[in-house]
């Protein structure tokens, strides 16, 4: 499994990997081997984000809230950040600061709660923002 997340974040990271193929073919400029597996991975992830966070969000440009790359970077660690994603709302009322800031930047436009994602989906979000 730590080999597909490395894999997809290698595979997220190189902008000429524009173009999906099979097998032992290689993306071009990447050096990185598309196998059926990390394809299939890939396109679950996208298909979460899109699913879930692309209304508002953009991999790496701002929208309706912040660019989502590079999110780990930013945030103060990946249990805030999961506990954000699942309701940010609720980590305001408790008087979260970073949270609270982040609400007033982005003129308090509330996130919506995704309390169902699973570890699973979270995870697979986590590698397509890298």
């Amino acid at each position: 499994m730590k080999k597909h997340l490395a894999i997809l974040a290698l595979l997220l990271s190189c902008t000429s990997c524009d173009q999906l193929v099979h097998n032992d073919t290689r993306y071009p400029g990447c050096g990185v081997t598309a196998t059926p597996d990390t394809l299939q991975y890939s396109k679950e992830a996208k298909a979460l984000f899109t699913a879930n966070c692309a209304a508002c969000h953009h991999p790496v440009k701002d929208a309706t809230g912040p660019a989502l790359q590079g999110s780990l970077l930013r945030c103060p660690d990946s249990a805030w950040l999961k506990a954000f994603v699942k309701n940010s709302q609720q980590m305001i009322k408790r008087g979260d600061k970073y949270s609270a800031d982040l609400f007033t930047k982005w003129n308090k436009t509330e996130m919506p709660s995704f309390e169902q994602l699973t570890d699973k989906e979270y995870n697979l979000l986590l590698e397509y923002m890298k």
